[in-house]
C-alpha cells in the first residue's frame, strides 16, 4: 500500500514537471514567433500597402506575384499578407476587390486554405472558412460546400458568412438546401449572414422567402424590412395572411419598416388576427407607416384584452401627426383602458410634459385636452 503511494505521488509530480515544460515551452515559442513576425511586419505591410495601391491603377506584374507567392510559402508571413487582405477587403469593392481575389488565387492562398479544410481541428477548419471568405475568390465555394456537412455550429456559420462575402447568390442557396431542416444557427446569426451578402441581395431574397424550412423563411422575411424596394414588399406582402403566426408577424413587420401604404388595409385587418402577438405587431407597424387613415382602428385596439395590443397601439396613436387631435375623444370616453395605455404612452414617450403646456394654448381642443388629462391622472391618484 505504502509503495503504492509512493508510486501515486512520483507520478504526480512528474505529471506536474511534464506540464510544467510544456507551459514554459509554449510560453518561450510564443515570444519567439512574436519577435519573429515583428521583425518582418513592416517590410512586408510597407511592400503590400504600395501593392495596393497600385492595384487600383491596374493588375499585379509577374514580378509582385512572384514576390507575394514566395512571401506566402512562410507561414508567419503569409499571415501577415492574410491579415493585411482581410483589412483591405473591408475598404475595397469592384474591380480593385476582384483584382484582389485574384492575387489571392495566384499567389496560392486558396491552396493553404484548402488543405487545412481537410484537418481533424474543427477550429483549423472553421478559420479556414473564414479566410476564404476574405479572399472572396469563387474558386472557394465547391470546397465549402463540402465542410458544410461537417456538424459543427463554428463550421457552418462561418461557411455561410464565407459564401455572403463570395457573393454567389446560387451557392449560398445551395447552402442551405444542404442544411435543410438541420439548420441550427441562431437568429442573430442568420440575420448577420444575410446582412453581409455581397452578391444580388435581391435576388437571394426572393428565392428565399418560400425557402421550405418555416424559420430560416421567417428571417429572411424580417430582413427585408431594411429595403424599400416596390417589387420585393409585394413578395413580403404575401406573408400577411399566412397560416403561420411566426411569417405573418415578420411581414407586417418588415411592410412597417418600409412605411409601403399599399398595404395598409391589409395590416389594419391584422388588429383582428386571432392570435395578440400579431395584433401587437401590427398595431406597432401602423405607427411606423404614419397614415393617419390608421388612427379610428387603432383607437378601437386600445380596448383589446392583450395589453400589449392596447400599449403598441397608444405609442402608434401618438406617433401618428394627427394623433394628438384625437386624444381629446379617448380621453372624453368612458374606457378605462384606452386611457391607461394612452397615459402609459405618453410617460413612456416623455410627451406628458406636451400635454400641460396646452393649459396655456389658446386653441379650445387643446386647452380641454390638458384638462381631461390632469382630471384624469388626479383621478387615478386619489
Amino acid at each position: 500500500m505504502e509503495r503504492l503511494v509512493y508510486y501515486s505521488i512520483v507520478f504526480f509530480i512528474g505529471f506536474i514537471l511534464i506540464l510544467y515544460i510544456y507551459l514554459v515551452y509554449q510560453k518561450f515559442l510564443e515570444k519567439y514567433i512574436h519577435k519573429k513576425s515583428k521583425s518582418y511586419y513592416k517590410d512586408i505591410v510597407d511592400f503590400f500597402d504600395e501593392f495596393m495601391i497600385n492595384l487600383e491603377k491596374r493588375e499585379g506584374t509577374f514580378e509582385e506575384i512572384q514576390k507575394l507567392s514566395k512571401l506566402a510559402k512562410n507561414k508567419l508571413k503569409r499571415r501577415i499578407i492574410i491579415d493585411r487582405i482581410a483589412f483591405y477587403s473591408n475598404i475595397y469593392t469592384g474591380i480593385v476587390s476582384k483584382r484582389m481575389s485574384e492575387v489571392c488565387y495566384n499567389i496560392g492562398l486558396l491552396e493553404y486554405e484548402f488543405k487545412n479544410l481537410k484537418s481533424r481541428d474543427y477550429f483549423k477548419v472553421a478559420h479556414s472558412c473564414k479566410n476564404l471568405g476574405i479572399f472572396k475568390n469563387e474558386a472557394a465555394t465547391e470546397y465549402l460546400l463540402k465542410v458544410l456537412r461537417i456538424r459543427s455550429i463554428d463550421i457552418r456559420y462561418n461557411v455561410l458568412m464565407a459564401l455572403t462575402k463570395i457573393g454567389n447568390k446560387e451557392a449560398l442557396i445551395e447552402a442551405f438546401n444542404i442544411l435543410g431542416n438541420k439548420f441550427n444557427l441562431s437568429e442573430r446569426a442568420l440575420t448577420e449572414i444575410i446582412d453581409s451578402f455581397e452578391g444580388d441581395k435581391l435576388g437571394l431574397f426572393n428565392k428565399m422567402l418560400d425557402f421550405p424550412n418555416v424559420f430560416v423563411s421567417t428571417v429572411f422575411i424580417k430582413t427585408t424590412g431594411g429595403y424599400m424596394v416596390p417589387t420585393l414588399n409585394e413578395n413580403i406582402a404575401r406573408f400577411i395572411n399566412n397560416e403561420n403566426k411566426e411569417k405573418r408577424i415578420a411581414a407586417i413587420k418588415a411592410i412597417g419598416k418600409t412605411g409601403d401604404t399599399r398595404f395598409l388595409d391589409q395590416i389594419l385587418n391584422k388588429l383582428k388576427d386571432r392570435n395578440w402577438e400579431v395584433r401587437s405587431a401590427a398595431a406597432k407597424a401602423l405607427g411606423a407607416m404614419q397614415d393617419e387613415r390608421a388612427l379610428d382602428s387603432l383607437i378601437n385596439a386600445l380596448s383589446d384584452s392583450e395589453w400589449w395590443v392596447r400599449y403598441n397601439s397608444a405609442n402608434s396613436i401618438i406617433n401618428i401627426k394627427a394623433g394628438i387631435n384625437k386624444l381629446r375623444e379617448i380621453f372624453m370616453s368612458d374606457d378605462e383602458f384606452a386611457k391607461d395605455s394612452i397615459v402609459s404612452a405618453l410617460e413612456g414617450s416623455g410627451l406628458t410634459q406636451d400635454i400641460f403646456v396646452f393649459q396655456y394654448s389658446r386653441e379650445p381642443n387643446k386647452k380641454e385636452l390638458y384638462e381631461l388629462f390632469s382630471d384624469y391622472l388626479s383621478m387615478k391618484e386619489s
